[in-house]
């Protein structure tokens, strides 16, 4: 981040963040989803909580859809899965920093054309996935098998061409939310 022209600060844990209740200016917290105390997600729900002016990018180790479709709609700016490339995590920071994410109209003409050219069973994961459902609770609700599921999700990505399903899931989001 110091390469990029940022002053990243550290902080030990999410508390000891809150409680030093830092003056940054204009900063974008970037928080892990799996911490002990408290993790990313608590945090962010803290800093929603208590007004803090403050965008929020939650990394994770894995991939999570539940976590980013709560993480998302609870205003996370990103939510990036590990190992995350240099260029795009500079990127969400940016977006971050110029305020909430918008989706752009050849983003959101680009997400319409892609879930048209979805199968039906495609479309029905996705919009299971959307509202934050685990594998196997899609898999209950559709009458298939969670590694049906899962191929069904790794068609998905691949016809969005997404980087994470993160990416994917705030895309899908926001042009529902037009």
């Amino acid at each position: 981040l110091s390469n990029a022209g940022y002053q990243p600060v550290l902080f030990q844990s999410a508390l000891i963040f809150l409680a030093e209740k830092p003056n940054l200016g204009s900063a974008c917290l970037i928080a892990d989803i799996r911490t002990p105390g408290m993790d990313g997600l608590q945090l962010q729900e803290q800093i929603v909580a208590r007004k803090l002016d403050l965008p929020v990018i939650i990394i994770t180790d894995q991939e999570d859809i539940p976590l980013a479709v709560r993480a998302l709609r609870a205003g996370a700016s990103a939510f990036l899965e590990k190992p995350i490339e240099e260029e795009r995590l500079i990127e969400s920071i940016e977006i971050a920093l110029k305020g909430r994410f918008q989706i752009t109209e050849s983003d959101a003409e680009l997400t319409r054309k892609t879930i048209a050219k979805l199968t039906a069973r495609e479309k029905d994961v996705l919009d299971q996935m959307v509202i934050g459902c685990t594998d196997n609770v899609i898999a209950r609700r559709l009458n298939i098998s969670p590694p049906t599921v899962q191929i069904h999700r790794g068609r998905i990505k691949e016809k969005f061409k997404a980087r994470d399903m993160g990416e994917l899931v705030r895309n899908v989001l926001a042009l529902r939310n037009e």
